[in-house]
């Protein structure tokens, strides 16, 4: 998923293309030297948050994740300390609790 800082946005947001030459914008997380690199939540495919609806709320977060990233970029999520990844998260997803 490469992806370029978009110059008027926090360092943490990236541009993806899209197909037809639309752009939209995702969210990097940077740690240890190491990119992980989130679709924008807004366009989030429909099947991962339909199946999540039924977890708990913290589960739905992972549940979401593992639909979204592969094994290596979890594992670098695996290492955030905690105060880090909830900031993260709130920051990706506007701030909406991923159960709502």
């Amino acid at each position: 998923m490469g992806g370029v800082i978009a110059p008027n946005y926090s360092p943490h947001f990236a541009v993806n293309k899209l197909s037809k030459g639309i752009a939209a914008m995702g969210y990097k997380i940077e740690h240890k030297g190491k990119t992980v690199e989130l679709p924008n939540f807004n366009d989030m495919p429909t099947g991962v948050l339909r199946k999540a609806r039924h977890e708990t709320e913290s589960e739905q977060t992972w549940f979401i994740l593992e639909g979204v990233l592969d094994d290596k970029q979890l594992q670098i999520l695996d290492t955030l300390p905690l105060s880090e990844f909830s900031k993260h998260m709130k920051a990706w997803t506007g701030g909406v609790a991923l159960g709502e």
